[in-house]
């Protein structure tokens, strides 16, 4: 589920990010559109790493929803804008491993 976020975090490369977070909007479309909150969860870890690897989510999410879906372009558009996405917030957590930073599901909760 984190294979592309976390390869992109680690390369720190933006390209692989955005089209990591194309491909996911596109393989899910179906159930993306039956609940937008499970697309926001899903999405989350893409919002952290692009901060984390210095760019504006904004502008990341803004271009995969362009190059998305349609059906649910405005939701990516205005999740990317958002200024609240922590990973205690989106039950996922960034933890610190031998190979590097990895994004996994928080568990805890």
């Amino acid at each position: 589920m984190f294979e592309t976020v976390n390869k992109a975090l680690r390369t720190r490369s933006g390209a692989l990010l955005l089209n990591g977070l194309v491909d996911l909007l596109q393989e899910g479309e179906t159930e993306w559109r039956k609940d937008s909150r499970d697309l926001m969860m899903a999405i989350a870890p893409f919002h952290d790493c692009a901060q984390r690897i210095g760019l504006d989510p904004a502008t990341v999410f803004e271009e995969a929803a362009a190059r998305g879906p349609a059906s649910f372009a405005d939701v990516v558009r205005q999740f990317g804008a958002r200024t609240d996405i922590t990973p205690a917030g989106f039950a996922f957590v960034l933890r610190t491993t031998p190979d590097g930073p990895v994004y996994t599901i928080d568990r805890s909760i």
